[in-house]
């Protein structure tokens, strides 16, 4: 049986959204800077986006024949979360607008990683984002922004997305064990399902008495070897086909009462069988 959280899955969907959000993101931002003046530096900007491209396909390579997939969950989410850092500081550092990728790369970590792997990612996150800022606000490096806010507004915006960054993993990490619980469950369910239906055609199968089962509609969906004997059919032949086409008598009438959606059960010995030719 499939494990109900397929990481391979996952991670092939989180390379696609991502190549998706990379897309929209371009575009956004050189309309932008083609139709209002801006201090983007749309070369570097540029580079590191055709890099974030690049290292994305190189996960779908990578995705093919590594089977560590809990690490490459890992790796992508560490490497979402360093070039998200990146374009926020190109982008304008307190200026930017694609802050809020810090807690899409968060929500990804709770759902493909641990519980405790959403709390780090936020707080590393963090430690990033305030990194970014201060060092553009002191001149460690070029500043991209088009203001330059005071000391305690900068600690202020800094601490608030902190605030914000862990609301986010401890939501998600909820979520996230909700949802696998949930499909623990239906796994379990499905099991019991499936090994409920084989006993059913077991002892459907070592009934000595032809028997045959059929829908609303009259098709068969289930028919035993001895019945096959008595009307001289495969499996292949009775499958789907109108119960009544095999056989001169007239068939009882289904059920129709208080249990509509009940199939019909039929005796194959009820009847004499059709004989063709």
């Amino acid at each position: 049986m499939q494990a109900t959280f397929d990481e391979r899955n996952w991670l092939a969907w989180l390379v696609k959204v991502r190549i998706l959000i990379l897309t929209f993101l371009l575009g956004i931002e050189l309309t932008i800077a083609r139709l209002t003046p801006t201090r983007i530096p749309l070369r570097l900007f540029l580079s590191t986006m055709l890099f974030w491209f690049t290292v994305s396909l190189f996960y779908v390579l990578l995705l093919s024949f590594w089977r560590e997939h809990r690490l490459q969950a890992a790796l992508q989410v560490l490497t979402d979360l360093v070039m998200v850092s990146l374009v926020v500081h190109e982008t304008g550092g307190w200026d930017s607008s694609l802050n809020v990728l810090y807690p899409l790369v968060i929500i990804v970590a709770g759902i493909l990683l641990p519980r405790v792997w959403a709390h780090l990612i936020a707080a590393l996150a963090f430690i990033l984002y305030g990194t970014t800022l201060e060092l553009a606000y002191y001149g460690v490096v070029r500043s991209y922004g088009t203001t330059h806010p005071e000391l305690k507004a900068l600690q202020g915006l800094i601490f608030v997305h902190l605030s914000a960054f862990l609301a986010v993993a401890y939501l998600t990490g909820l979520l996230a064990a909700k949802l696998r619980q949930v499909g623990v469950q239906l796994e379990n369910a499905s099991g019991a399902l499936e090994d409920l239906q084989i006993l059913h055609e077991n002892i459907i199968q070592s009934i000595s008495s032809g028997l045959i089962t059929t829908g609303l509609d009259g098709r068969i969906t289930l028919v035993n070897s001895a019945a096959q004997k008595l009307l001289e059919r495969t499996p292949a032949d009775l499958l789907g086909k109108p119960v009544s086409a095999f056989f001169l008598d007239p068939l009882p009438m289904a059920n129709r009462g208080p249990m509509p959606r009940c199939a019909s059960i039929y005796p194959a010995h009820f009847a004499r069988p059709f004989e063709s030719g």
